[in-house]
């Protein structure tokens, strides 16, 4: 869930990103995107946050690997008609009106 420091909504990080499962897994797309949809469910059966975070750099998130992965846990959350997809500063806006903080 996001939270405070201050008041500075931090919006935390909370499906393990593509390097840290390929440390583990190499180059193996569908354990990659396993891990991550496994995780994707657990928040969900929370009502969490699912941020990603994906790293630019071609030899991380662009190979065939990490792409594939990438499209498995995107089409995941696009076939989730319950899912609210948004940016970040929508997310913040939300957050604050809960909290009464607008």
């Amino acid at each position: 869930f996001p939270f405070f420091r201050g008041r500075l909504l931090e919006l935390p990080i909370t499906i393990p990103d593509d390097l840290a499962i390929r440390c583990l897994h190499g180059d193996d797309a569908a354990a990659i995107a396993g891990v991550q949809t496994a995780k994707l469910a657990w928040i969900k059966t929370r009502n969490g946050l699912a941020l990603s975070l994906t790293h630019p750099e071609r030899w991380i998130s662009l190979t065939k690997h990490s792409f594939d992965a990438y499209r498995t846990l995107v089409e995941t959350i696009a076939q989730d008609a319950t899912a609210w997809t948004a940016l970040p500063r929508d997310v913040e806006s939300w957050w604050r009106t809960r909290h009464g903080m607008l």
